[in-house]
């Protein structure tokens, strides 16, 4: 994790508070209810995750990104980037399809159901997907979900391309830290992650684990996990880099704490 994690992660949360007290006086705005859930949704994809949070909108008390969300489209339903966020929420392919149905000219609804096709293990479906969706590839984060199609359909070299294209900045919720959050947030932590995947596939080492150190070091701890139990082939380049002198301090700070033992109850 980058200490500048910690500098959004304030922002975000005084966003949430600003949202909640917002919304007594003005209950069925789009405005607030999509900054509040959308820096809630920001805030779940930081590391280290928050503790768990609640805020009270008129009746409801909302635990969860989720119920948040699923509030959210009942008092604007009309709102395709509310409704956007509830898909990323609530991801499940059906819901996903139903929701884009409605919003038919919304790319980053497109993207979001091209996701939940990779996700249901769908890739070709998937590029159908995205070939069809006009304006995707403006879309934050569209890159890494092609690349990812691209790897699934087996051709790591068009992932690689693919990968290449540079994601266009994010147009949410701006607030204080957001400039940090487009350096350690989803994106940029699916990139990374994307680009272990590939150089793996294409059969090489050391840039294969250099992007698996900046995927952990982003908070994917699924790049964590792995990071523990490399294959020979990766444990010798991740030597050789610390070797050469080659890690970065959040490479060194991350490697030493998955080394300590986890402390038990």
């Amino acid at each position: 994790m980058i200490d500048s994690v910690k500098e959004p992660a304030s922002g975000l949360g005084l966003e949430l508070m600003e949202g909640e007290r917002a919304l007594t006086s003005c209950p069925r705005n789009e405005e607030i209810w999509y900054d509040l859930v959308r820096a809630w949704e920001m805030l779940e994809e930081l590391r280290p995750r928050p503790h768990p949070r609640s805020l009270q909108v008129g009746d409801h008390m909302l635990t969860s990104l989720a119920e948040a969300t699923a509030e959210a489209t009942r008092v604007v339903p009309t709102s395709p980037r509310i409704a956007l966020i509830d898909a990323r929420a609530r991801p499940d392919l059906p819901r996903v399809a139903e929701v884009a149905a409605r919003f038919p000219g919304f790319a980053p609804l497109g993207l979001a159901l091209a996701q939940a096709e990779l996700a249901a293990s769908a890739p070709a479906r998937a590029a159908e997907v995205f070939a069809r969706t006009k304006g995707i590839k403006a879309v934050p984060g569209s890159a890494a979900t092609l690349a990812r199609i691209e790897l699934a359909l087996h051709d790591p070299r068009a992932a690689l391309a693919a990968l290449a294209t540079k994601d266009a900045p994010s147009d949410e919720v701006k607030t204080a830290g957001s400039e940090a959050y487009e350096r350690c947030g989803a994106i940029p932590r699916q990139r990374a992650f994307v680009r272990y995947q590939i150089e793996l596939a294409l059969g090489h080492p050391a840039p294969a684990v250099r992007a698996l150190l900046d995927a952990a070091v982003l908070g994917s701890s699924e790049a964590e996990g792995l990071l523990t139990t490399l294959p020979p082939a990766l444990a010798k380049a991740l030597a050789d880099a610390r070797r050469k002198g080659k890690l970065t301090r959040f490479d060194k700070d991350l490697l030493r704490t998955l080394a300590e033992p986890t402390p038990k109850d």
